[in-house]
């Protein structure tokens, strides 16, 4: 008992640290950045709108063909934009798209579910609408963990999994839990926050501030200076408060032994958000699958140390498709 009540606590102090005024301390370091043709770009591409069952969605494709396809899923309240250090590194082997979710980013802001489902029958929908038979997916926290729900849903649309610092995977701990959430996230919480509890609430995921870091909370904070109070900004609010009960709620745990993909799970060692043990966790449940930890990096690993993800990842593509003949 008393152990189930100290998790509670801990989350509970975890989840609050999203509006909590305490201020942080962080190593802030210099990083060498990708220096590519999209560093000075509001997005990491030429930014395209495809329609997907009457949602606008906002989506960037370097438009290979006859290579295989990777296909990039942000974090919940991200964007696009959160992979303009990781997109272009591979656009010479392979297709590459980003998309925003619905909700998110530039994408139409539907009065929708937002649960996990949701955002899975989405990228399905994205897919066939592009003409994608197959991809590799490359997620971040809630994109992780959609990927992982395509994983065992749709195996025969699966190439490869990379999966950094998902949601869905931590132990749940019943009706307590869920209460104590519902008390606390709710739209009127998140729709008035400051720019410094923002800046907390952004901050909360690395382990130290690099350029890269800084440079994605700049954007975030212009993002909603430019939709503040506007039906758009309403929207964006209203995603994100649903979005972010599904990301704490929609557990996969008990499912993600039937993952059967080849799959890379990459996680900050430091990640306070989704705990390093969830990794290990998902290591020995997917068979095959390989793990590697980052130091000295949180939950956005791939833009604390976009280098070091960029590699692991590259390496482990080059392995099980480029080698293997990997198909569009």
């Amino acid at each position: 008992m008393k152990r189930y009540v100290y998790h509670i606590v801990i989350l509970f102090l975890c989840i609050s640290c999203v509006s909590c005024s305490t201020q942080k301390t962080f190593k802030r370091e210099k990083s060498p950045l990708f220096e590519g043709v999209y560093k000075d770009r509001d997005y990491i591409g030429d930014e395209q709108y495809i329609d997907i069952d009457g949602v606008s969605v906002c989506y960037v494709d370097n438009g290979r063909q006859g290579v295989p396809v990777l296909i990039f899923l942000h974090g919940l309240s991200l964007s696009i934009h959160n992979f303009r250090y990781n997109y272009p590194y591979f656009c010479d082997d392979y297709r590459v798209i980003a998309v925003d979710f619905p909700g998110f980013g530039k994408s139409d802001m539907p009065d929708h579910s937002y649960d996990i489902s949701y955002f899975t029958s989405f990228v399905m929908r994205f897919m066939d609408v592009l003409g994608i038979d197959r991809a590799s997916f490359i997620g971040n926290s809630l994109g992780s963990h959609v990927a992982l729900q395509i994983g065992f849903e749709y195996p025969d649309k699966v190439d490869v999994l990379v999966i950094e610092s998902a949601t869905g995977i931590r132990q749940r701990y019943g009706f307590l839990e869920d209460m104590m959430l519902d008390m606390y996230i709710s739209e009127n919480r998140f729709l008035h926050q400051s720019e410094r509890k923002m800046r907390e609430h952004i901050e909360w995921s690395w382990n130290k501030i690099v350029p890269a870091a800084d440079e994605l909370v700049r954007h975030r904070v212009l993002y909603r200076r430019q939709y503040y109070g506007t039906e758009r900004y309403f929207e964006n609010n209203r995603a994100f408060v649903k979005g972010l009960n599904h990301v704490i709620k929609d557990s996969i745990r008990n499912k993600v032994h039937t993952v059967s993909v080849p799959t890379l799970i990459v996680w900050g060692e430091k990640d306070k958000v989704t705990h390093p043990n969830d990794a290990r966790f998902l290591h020995a449940q997917i068979q095959g699958s390989e793990l590697a930890f980052i130091p000295d990096a949180g939950h956005l690993a791939h833009i604390e140390e976009p280098e070091a993800f960029n590699r692991l990842v590259s390496q482990y593509l080059k392995r099980h498709l480029l080698l293997q003949g990997g198909n569009e």
